[in-house]
């Protein structure tokens, strides 16, 4: 691993005991601002129409269905498979963000404002740089978790992440 990867990893981990003081653990205790979170969410598993149809989407493999910040799916399903060209173009990411956040107040979720939107994003990238990680141990393929780990630690780099591991 190159030694900056692994400086953002080593400074991670020490700073985790902050973001659970800061920001986890308040949220956790209160249940405040969870959903039901499917925990390993990725594009193939939407079962979308063709057409511009009132036939609904359809989300499967619950596999790793949990209580979580709706961040951790939106991170699956951003960060950790678009570089970080494809984020940036036309502004994707956070286009994508907003969209999901007016969505939110258009279904009725009240008290959850962008910048608390951002900041879980955050949390949930700064959790998801591990992620490949894990997949290395676990087995799996460099080719697969390598490129996963430069999009995460590329977004966690955008999203300026490890300032907010000080703050």
């Amino acid at each position: 691993m190159p030694d900056a990867l692994r400086a953002i990893y080593t400074q991670t981990l020490a700073r985790v005991p902050h973001l659970w003081e800061r920001y986890l653990a308040r949220r956790v205790e209160a249940r405040a601002h969870l959903t039901l979170s499917h925990g390993d969410c990725y594009l193939s598993q939407f079962l979308c129409p063709r057409d511009d149809t009132a036939v609904p989407t359809y989300l499967v493999d619950f596999q790793g269905v949990c209580t979580d910040f709706a961040a951790i799916d939106l991170v699956h399903l951003f960060a950790a498979f678009w570089t970080g060209a494809q984020r940036r173009e036309g502004n994707r990411e956070e286009g994508a963000l907003r969209q999901y956040h007016r969505a939110l107040l258009a279904h009725g979720v009240t008290g959850y404002d962008w910048d608390m939107l951002v900041e879980d994003y955050r949390l949930a990238l700064t959790a998801m740089i591990f992620y490949p990680v894990w997949d290395a141990v676990n087995g799996s393929r460099r080719a697969y978790w390598w490129p996963k780990m430069q999009r995460l630690t590329g977004a966690f780099a955008d999203w300026q992440c490890m300032d907010f591991l000080y703050q």
